[in-house]
């Protein structure tokens, strides 16, 4: 790997006697990893189902390492599995996984003893960068199905791939934006309990993963990316509410785009402190992460300061198994009168019946104020009590959507989308046509097999093979039939399910967790997963 001249100058110059298996991490092959969607499955049951070899990830109880090549050679590839198209995990690099599993102490305090069905003001979240959607995914993990979650992305096209992923994890309780933070902070200034900037950066740390980077790195890079960083911050820390907490990172080495951020934040930002970010002792005494350094932060500090910057952590890769990674952590302060606010700005909650305009051109688009009666038609044919289930699926208290022909179930607490670039408003349920109703995918992966036998759905599945299966069984292949698009013979011939499903709309289920919709009839499955999903 041919590191940047200037860049390996500075390293040297930072890591003195630590250079040398600094550089050596260079030529040592990148690890894999991939995190369990706890929305849709357990740890345990994760590592009980999965067919892959893992190994756990000590700073992400969710996470885990797996060995690409290895299961290569077992014909397993985790990027493409039933299971991955189910939503039951994210391929993640497992430093990344120490950025937003910082929430975790944070949302658990709010959300203990809180069901999702809670009339509780929701917990507030914001991931500010979002894509292509880890970070996020992982949050919506950690909620639950409690509070509610914008999700971020300035580029249009990210923003699709990002809310693509947040599909495929079957989030209920968010939408996703593509705007500005400056144009996000003056819509809801001082909203969020919890926000992540995992901001644009050098991308140092990435160097291994994504050789494309070195070509882009120079020191003019660097110190534009720190100015970027700080523009970010400015509109995250005004859209802070009192006492909540700013989660900020990069995957980059160099200390003007970290410590030096944080010197910044401090200094223009009396009321933000840092919070220790290193998620403390493992066995026998050693520590996950290496400590911020303040004496890279570029000026003399006070002994506040420096010990502010202690408590940020650095990921190494030649100390973890992982990237490089820096992450901080701070609270604003706050008084107890401060504490209770509403969405402002023009963003208070949508009422039924309320016209909403302008997030999404060339639409009408509606709260309204009873169901559609395509929609009620396919839910007492499929759900029995379309009602009873949406509570079930997104929790109580939402109301219905409606842009164009497309309807959405929105979580109470979804702020007004008008004037928002909105790329996904929280559940997507289905089109509406002339006399019908065709449900979404997003509705198909927002169920899971708990949902599904609550809500008595058993005989209206087409599994497909089971959760553990390997690459050469012929469950395993009949799933990947229906993930390539092709319809299924389900009158009884042989790799078809045993108990034949009832005609009309059908789940495509692999160990129990959907995969899409098929539609039944005269012994025929209908494919009706996403062309633009399908596998070649």
């Amino acid at each position: 790997m041919n590191l940047p001249s200037q860049f390996l100058q500075r390293m040297e110059a930072m890591l003195t006697t630590d250079f040398a298996p600094f550089v050596e991490s260079f030529h040592r092959e990148r690890y894999s990893g991939l995190r369990a969607n706890l929305l849709k499955t357990s740890v345990e049951n994760f590592q009980q189902i999965t067919p892959f070899s893992l190994e756990a990830i000590p700073w992400c109880k969710s996470g885990f390492y797996y060995d690409a090549a290895a299961e290569s050679e077992r014909g397993l590839r985790p990027g493409k599995h039933p299971l991955h198209e189910a939503g039951l995990y994210y391929i993640q690099e497992p430093s990344a996984m120490a950025v937003a599993e910082q929430a975790g102490t944070v949302i658990g305090r709010f959300c203990e003893g809180h069901s999702a069905e809670d009339e509780l003001r929701p917990f507030r979240v914001l991931d500010l960068c979002a894509a292509p959607g880890g970070k996020s995914s992982q949050l919506a993990s950690l909620l639950g199905g409690r509070g509610f979650l914008v999700s971020n992305e300035i580029v249009p096209n990210r923003a699709k791939i990002l809310s693509q992923n947040m599909e495929r994890m079957g989030l209920t309780n968010g939408i996703v934006v593509s705007h500005a933070p400056e144009e996000l902070s003056g819509r809801f200034p001082g909203c969020f309990d919890l926000i992540v900037a995992d901001a644009p950066c050098s991308g140092e740390g990435m160097f291994r993963k994504d050789e494309d980077t070195i070509g882009q790195w120079s020191p003019e890079n660097v110190e534009m990316c720190a100015e970027r960083q700080k523009d970010i911050l400015k509109d995250a820390i005004a859209m802070l509410a009192p006492g909540g907490t700013l989660i900020y990172s990069t995957c980059t080495f160099a200390p003007a785009e970290n410590e030096g951020v944080v010197l910044w934040i401090l200094r223009n930002y009396p009321d933000m402190a840092v919070l220790p970010a290193d998620p403390g002792e493992v066995s026998g005494g050693l520590r996950l992460f290496s400590p911020g350094r303040p004496e890279w932060a570029g000026e003399p500090l006070t002994e506040e300061e420096t010990a502010a910057i202690e408590r940020c952590a650095r990921l190494w890769p030649q100390e973890v198994k992982g990237e490089g990674h820096f992450v901080a952590v701070f609270r604003k302060n706050w008084e107890e009168e401060d504490r209770e606010r509403t969405w402002i700005g023009g963003a208070k909650p949508p009422k039924k019946g309320k016209k909403v305009k302008g997030a999404s051109k060339g639409f009408g688009n509606q709260i309204l104020k009873k169901a559609p009666a395509e929609w009620r038609a396919f839910s007492e044919e499929f759900f029995d009590d379309g009602e009873a289930a949406l509570n079930r699926i997104c929790g109580r208290g939402w109301n219905f959507l409606l842009f164009g022909e497309q309807l959405y179930a929105v979580h109470r607490d979804c702020p007004d989308l008008s004037g928002l670039t909105v790329m996904r408003a929280g559940l997507h349920l289905g089109t509406i046509k002339k006399g019908r109703f065709e449900p979404s995918h997003a509705l198909a992966l927002a169920l899971t097999p708990a949902m599904i036998g609550d809500l008595h759905l058993e005989n209206r599945c087409l599994e497909l093979g089971i959760a553990g299966g390997g690459g050469n069984s012929a469950e395993y292949d009949l799933a990947v039939r229906y993930l390539k698009g092709e319809a299924l013979d389900v009158s009884g011939a042989a790799g078809a399910a045993e108990r034949l499903p009832e005609d009309g709309w059908n789940l495509a289920t692999y160990g129990g967790y959907p995969l899409g919709w098929t539609k039944v009839s005269g012994g025929s499955a209908k494919n009706h997963y996403p062309k633009g999903l399908r596998w070649v």
